[in-house]
């Protein structure tokens, strides 16, 4: 049951920044998985989990919107995740 609450934190939009940015620090890669998805997931988080979650970083619609406010955020992203 502890794992299906974390993922449906991890999921949801209304997650707090904070909570989004522990639950990326978790030992749950489904949870982690869910948090590069989520469009509320903080900036620097999402960079963080970009090498082992770059599919879903790169799937986030915020993420694609922050090249347009920060166009050199690419130099951020290491060489495998702009692999992916």
């Amino acid at each position: 049951m502890e794992r299906v609450k974390m993922w449906a934190e991890a999921r949801d939009p209304k997650t707090s920044a904070a909570r989004l940015s522990e639950l990326a620090e978790s030992w749950d890669p489904t949870a982690k998985g869910l948090v590069a998805a989520n469009p509320s997931t903080p900036v620097d988080t999402l960079i963080s989990l970009c090498d082992e979650y770059g599919h879903d970083v790169l799937g986030n619609p915020t993420f694609q919107l922050l090249f347009i406010e920060e166009p050199r955020l690419y130099q951020r992203l290491s060489p495998r995740a702009l692999r992916e």
